[in-house]
């Protein structure tokens, strides 16, 4: 059916262009001008802006006069533009016109082309066809306007088109009325623009001018005084994205014929009156009444009513217009635009003994209506204004789904609205809401299992209040629980491909409170979570603080509209037993659109990201604000998604947790006091050293000592002992047998330089050892025996077992130590293993630096999460 349904719209829309393009020649006349239009001489193109067309078509002319007369109105409009480039031929060669055929009739005046000096009359016949189009159609809104249509013939580039209609129009709502509006500046080259208005000289025209200091030039002719406003080559003004809707970007002037807005009133009151409720309708309200004795009850009810039992239509057709239905008819109808709920709730909230008055606003220009010359025309919604209490308050009947209880209802903010209210002489501000909590907060928590193989699971609760309660209220009745269950779904397997739905999407919504709650639950299998290495750098998103990401860069010349109401939190928990992952930075911007922080926590096995988005009360930011704003938020969204290794164990602790800053503090003091006391104690060492072997080069070889003072020494100094053994040998072996060798340089690479100092110590005698073979062992095991610490220090796990297997790789010098010692006689032997003040104090410095260095290693390691550290 719903097919069959289809094809005969699509019949009877067809039908319908079919009649009205045979029935064009009747509805659209063709014929001069009227004589009091004013012709002008074509302009000439200057080659200057011939370099800033765009499109193919460059304009030369736009001339628009208008006459009213009493309950009438005559327009004439004439547009003449050279085609420049092929791009142009279909814009060039089209003419649309669109009007209203309950109160328009068209007249085209002039069709002609022309080409190298003649001109081409193409109007006698010229293809017209009549159009029906209803683009809002599918938001429920019809206006019933037509286009007339005309494709010119035998256009080419090159060609200058010049056309012009005039229509005629009547006016059943503002007889003796005018109001109109022009822009004095555009985004493409004009070569030359007029606006003419033929006015009574005895009535005054209110004019007011935005962004533009052009005035009109006065003629007189009898009764009537020709206001004429002329620019002749103006600067093209661009566009930008996100400008407001009611900026000015380019110059306008608008006109009234009334000089207050205490005029709108009266012209709108007789209009607006509340009428008789039916029957049926005003038992309702009064069982509202019977049922809720407290005004914002009863208010609550009566909104609600009028929401969600009258679906929005708009049938803004003739007398609808500018006149809403009664409120009998509208309730009969089940449907209404916002003029008609509007009045129908008036008329239930003084049934209930509630002051209400429907207001004039329109939702693109209403934050500088003040700013327009006051008239009947420029506003495009209804609403309704209610006083309770020596305030008012604003509600939109046309939301659907709203919830909360009056007054805490989901603010309503078009800037300025015009109360119909008796003695009413002036526009009304709408404060701008402001959020002093959240009314957006998601926690995702992520748990991972214990184990070699661990799973995830993720649960996902999200609470909507006040104004985003609505809107996802909205969204879940458009869609389909399953639906919106599917891409949520989908959204995070994008993420962690693999991941199922544990359970299905939960709802639980309170509307009285304004507080609705989405519970998801997924789960991530083992294999899924080890695949693409997704365990090491795991994605998490604070996905919903996405409101400022459109921010564009660069310089701009005009203010950028942010998004409104803005106040999210959103906060990600990772529990990973027996893991510590690092954690990312946090953050704080406090810019001139948003605030943006980041806190980290971290207790026990549970790291936590805490985010807070909150935009600025004032959701327009300037021109010189905005490059600023978008670094605000390249820097956010930098800091709202991280990768996480979820198998690390160097996560340490958080910057901000209790007592870190003065244990950062006194370890880095200590860390300065152990340098320095070695390095002062090195320095006598070496004084002392020097000394040393002046006394007993001559009587010695190498440098003698005993075993265990060696070993003794090298773990207290983690093996800066044997590094100072080697540097003494070779000292003694430059000074008896080798002057060109760096004693220092082979002491620092000592690894590498084992095998010439066992040679060098065979060669001064037999010492009943196999030393070369010990030494061919020593030049590999030694090298081999670092590598492998740097393989296990990779792992921060393992972190403190490297520090302390490389410190002991010294122990691959005992056979060359015993060999040295065999060499020498006892006496030097022993009077060189003797443990002095010096070595003392040199292994006591060394226990401290122990203690410093594996402190934070163990730290890091799996003694962490044995809670040791």
């Amino acid at each position: 059916m719903r097919f069959v349904f289809r094809l005969l719209v699509l019949a009877l829309a067809a039908a319908s262009q079919f009649v009205s393009a045979a029935a064009a020649d009747d509805e659209v006349g063709r014929g001069p001008a009227a004589r009091w239009v004013q012709d002008l001489p074509v302009p000439q193109p200057r080659a200057a802006r011939m370099r800033q067309v765009a499109n193919g078509v460059y304009d030369l002319l736009s001339d628009t006069q208008v006459r009213p007369d009493g309950a009438h109105e005559t327009f004439f409009s004439r547009s003449v533009y050279l085609v420049t480039d092929r791009n142009g031929l279909e814009q060039a060669a089209r003419v649309d016109i669109d009007y209203d055929p309950a109160f328009d009739h068209v007249v085209l005046n002039r069709l002609r082309v022309l080409r190298g000096g003649k001109a081409y009359d193409r109007l006698p016949g010229a293809n017209v066809r009549l159009m029906e189009r209803e683009s809002d159609s599918d938001s429920g809104i019809f206006d019933g306007v037509k286009t007339v249509h005309v494709e010119i013939d035998d256009v080419e580039v090159g060609d200058i088109v010049d056309v012009s209609y005039s229509w005629e129009s009547r006016l059943p709502f503002w007889p003796d009325q005018f109001f109109a509006s022009f822009k004095t500046e555009w985004s493409v080259p004009l070569e030359m623009m007029r606006y003419r208005v033929l006015w009574p000289a005895a009535r005054p025209l209110t004019i007011r001018n935005r962004k533009t200091a052009l005035k009109p030039v006065l003629a007189h002719d009898g009764t009537l005084v020709s206001y004429e406003w002329r620019s002749v080559d103006g600067e093209p003004v661009a566009g930008e994205d996100g400008t407001p809707d009611w900026y000015p970007t380019w110059g306008s002037i608008s006109l009234s014929s009334f000089t207050s807005w205490g005029q709108v009133v009266d012209w709108a009151m007789p209009r607006y009156a509340a009428g008789a409720l039916p029957a049926e309708l005003a038992a309702r309200v009064d069982a509202i009444a019977r049922k809720y004795p407290k005004p914002g009850d009863r208010i609550t009810e009566a909104v609600r009513l009028v929401e969600d039992d009258l679906r929005y239509v708009s049938l803004s057709i003739g007398n609808n217009s500018f006149r809403p239905r009664s409120p009998a008819e509208t309730f009969r109808s089940g449907y209404g635009d916002c003029k008609d709920k509007s009045a129908l709730l008036v008329a239930m909230l003084r049934r209930l003994g509630v002051e209400a008055y429907v207001a004039l606003t329109d939702t693109k220009t209403g934050p500088v209506l003040p700013q327009m010359a006051p008239a009947a025309n420029i506003y495009d919604h209804a609403i309704v204004e209610v006083r309770l209490g020596g305030r008012s308050y604003w509600i939109d009947p046309t939301s659907a789904h709203a919830g909360g209880r009056f007054p805490d209802l989901a603010p309503v903010d078009y800037g300025w609205a015009l109360p119909i209210a008796p003695g009413q002489t002036s526009l009304e501000h709408m404060p701008k809401p402001h959020l002093a909590a959240p009314n957006y907060r998601t926690v995702e928590r992520y748990e991972l299992s214990q184990g070699s193989r661990p799973a995830l699971r993720l649960g996902v609760v999200t609470t909507y209040t006040g104004a985003q309660a609505d809107s996802m209220r909205n969204d879940l009745a458009n869609k389909s629980l399953a639906k919106t269950d599917s891409n949520y779904l989908n959204f995070y397997v994008g993420m962690y491909p693999g991941l199922v739905r544990e359970k299905p999407l939960a709802v639980a919504d309170d509307r009285d409170a304004n507080r609705l709650v989405t519970v998801e639950a997924y789960r991530l299998p083992p294999d899924d979570l080890r695949r693409g290495k997704l365990l090491r750098s795991f994605p998490v998103k604070a996905s919903s603080l996405d409101a400022y990401d459109k921010v564009p860069s660069g310089a701009r010349t005009t203010p950028y509209q942010l998004p409104s109401a803005v106040n999210k939190e959103h906060t990600v928990v990772l529990v990973t037993p027996g893991r510590r992952p690092p954690a990312p930075p946090a953050a704080a911007i406090d810019g001139a659109a948003f605030r943006y922080a980041l806190n980290v926590t971290r207790s026990g096995d549970t790291l936590t990201l805490d985010y807070r988005l909150a935009g600025r009360d004032d959701d327009v930011l300037k021109a010189p604000a905005v490059p600023g704003a978008a670094n605000d938020a390249d820097a956010a969204s930098n800091s709202n998604r991280w990768n996480l290794d979820l198998t690390s164990m160097a996560g340490g602790t958080i910057g901000d947790e209790t007592g870190t800053w003065w244990r950062a503090f006194v370890l880095t003091l200590l860390v300065l006091l152990v340098t320095a006391a070695l390095l002062a104690a090195t320095a006598f060492a070496v004084r002392h050293g020097l000394r040393a072997d002046d006394a007993h080069a001559d009587d010695g070889f190498f440098f003698p000592v005993h075993p265990a003072k060696f070993l003794l020494m090298g773990l207290a100094t983690a093996g800066l002992y044997a590094a100072f053994w080697l540097w003494k040998s070779w000292r003694w072996q430059r000074r008896h047998g080798q002057p060109l060798i760096q004693p220092f340089w082979r002491a620092v690479f000592g690894v590498f330089w084992l095998y010439a100092l066992f040679r060098a110590v065979d060669a001064r005698g037999r010492v009943a050892m196999p030393l070369r073979i010990v030494a061919i062992a020593a030049a590999f095991a030694c090298p081999a025996w670092v590598l492998l610490c740097g393989v296990l220090g990779a792992d921060p796990r393992y972190a403190a077992l490297a520090i302390v297997l490389n410190a002991l790789s010294f122990v691959w010098m005992l056979p060359i130590v015993v060999a040295v010692n065999r060499l020498n006689a006892a006496e030097i032997l022993r009077a060189n293993s003797r443990v002095t003040d010096l070595t003392g104090a040199a292994a006591a410095g060394g226990l401290v630096a122990w203690v410093v260095v594996l402190v934070p290693a163990l730290a890091a390691g799996p003694w962490k999460a044995l809670g040791l550290f």
